[in-house]
């Protein structure tokens, strides 16, 4: 189990159960433990929710660039429902997800690499996004681009790193219980 016990799905807001149900039919959620434990709270469950479907509709960076950011998050910070979650499964190939592991000639653009190693670096050294960086990023990336795939890299490192931290697979007991899904098992009222 996680660090934070879970609140069962039918016990969300309706809201919250269609988006997850629209994200499982689209392959953009895969698994519902996260969101299980964002029920805890509606507020961050439905915020988080809205903000990973717009996220998967939104942007001006190319969705296969935005799906191997993602994909090498997953990779980096150990999110293994992210990591096994496919967005863009025509335009990423399981080849294109091994050079995420290991670089090699031909398998990603000179843009797609920059845009690795820019989310490599804020991922595990920030302090090394510099001047020279930021004019490798300018060669490849106008002003617009630049500051989208910066905050799309900090959602990604913050949210996988957190999301790390619950021990999603777990197999002690919750350290912190739920009242949400306490109440609900003791005939409570249910939230949603």
């Amino acid at each position: 189990m996680p660090r934070v016990e879970l609140v069962p799905v039918e016990q969300m807001p309706s809201e919250a159960q269609k988006i997850i149900r629209e994200g499982q039919a689209a392959g953009w959620i895969n698994s519902t433990i996260y969101l299980q434990i964002l029920g805890n709270n509606s507020d961050v469950l439905l915020m988080k929710l809205r903000e990973i479907k717009r996220r998967w509709h939104f942007g001006i960076i190319e969705p296969r660039l935005t799906e191997l950011l993602r994909l090498r998050g997953a990779q980096l910070l150990g999110c293994e429902p992210c990591a096994g979650s496919r967005k863009e499964r025509a335009l990423i190939s399981e080849e294109d997800v091994a050079c995420l592991y290991e670089p090699r000639p031909g398998g990603l653009s000179d843009r797609e690499t920059v845009a690795i190693r820019f989310l490599e670096k804020i991922a595990l050294d920030h302090f090394s996004v510099d001047d020279a960086f930021y004019r490798e990023l300018a060669a490849h990336f106008t002003a617009a681009e630049v500051v989208e795939m910066g905050e799309y890299i900090a959602w990604i490192v913050g949210s996988q790193s957190w999301a790390h931290t619950l021990d999603q697979f777990g197999d002690g007991p919750p350290i912190i219980r739920s009242t949400l899904a306490r109440s609900a098992s003791m005939g409570g009222v249910r939230v949603g």
